[in-house]
């Protein structure tokens, strides 16, 4: 957990936390840094209500997160300060990483605005670069993995503006002459998750998985 206030002179405690929330042992000090600047903590004073906010980087961890905030009133609904828990990109990488898609299909998340979020087939925290010494995120059209560049490129070409994907859809298209299935699926929940998952499998291990399973049905 972190404290910083008037009372720290302007510095931020990180403190280890109970169960219940109750601060333990003091972990570090950061010098003048104020969490309230912090894009997960003006998502939560300025929509007065539990929210995600946009992916930034975290200042700790020194990776892309995104944090789900909750803003804390007192009585007369001045603001106390906002709760937030955080969810580092990296671990979406890991999860997508441990989905077999048949021998060489992919699976990865992206915004509607086509910045990629995590993938199957990249390498771990590949969904943004450094320039000159900030954070820039990668389109997921402009990923290092083919499968997955490729396949959103399609997305974008069917689509003028990817908002207008909902539920989920079925395409065909191709990659060097092959033909790959995609299955793009809408991931929408409350208090402002709005994302994209896409599964992009070769036609040909889809053939290899009906011929196994016909020869052991068999």
């Amino acid at each position: 957990m972190l404290h910083a206030g008037h009372d720290t002179n302007g510095d931020s405690h990180n403190f280890s936390a109970s169960p219940i929330g109750d601060a333990i042992t003091s972990k570090h000090v950061y010098k003048k840094f104020g969490p309230r600047k912090r894009p997960w903590y003006q998502a939560g004073e300025n929509t007065q209500k539990a929210t995600w906010s946009p992916i930034y980087r975290h200042f700790v961890i020194k990776d892309l997160a995104l944090t789900v905030s909750l803003p804390v009133y007192d009585t007369q609904h001045r603001l106390l300060g906002v709760l937030g828990v955080d969810y580092v990109l990296t671990r979406f990488h890991q999860f997508l990483r441990s989905i077999e898609v048949g021998e060489h299909g992919v699976v990865f998340i992206m915004e509607r605005s086509g910045n990629l979020i995590a993938a199957s087939s990249m390498e771990l925290g590949r969904s943004s670069q450094e320039q000159n010494g900030k954070y820039v995120r990668i389109k997921a059209a402009n990923a290092s993995s083919k499968p997955v560049a490729a396949a959103a490129r399609f997305l974008e070409s069917r689509y003028d503006d990817l908002n207008a994907l909902h539920g989920e859809t079925m395409f065909r298209f191709e990659i060097d002459g092959g033909s790959q299935f995609l299955q793009v699926a809408s991931f929408h929940k409350k208090h402002g998750l709005d994302w994209l998952v896409v599964v992009a499998v070769p036609e040909a291990d889809l053939k290899m998985i009906v011929i196994y399973i016909k020869s052991y049905v068999h």
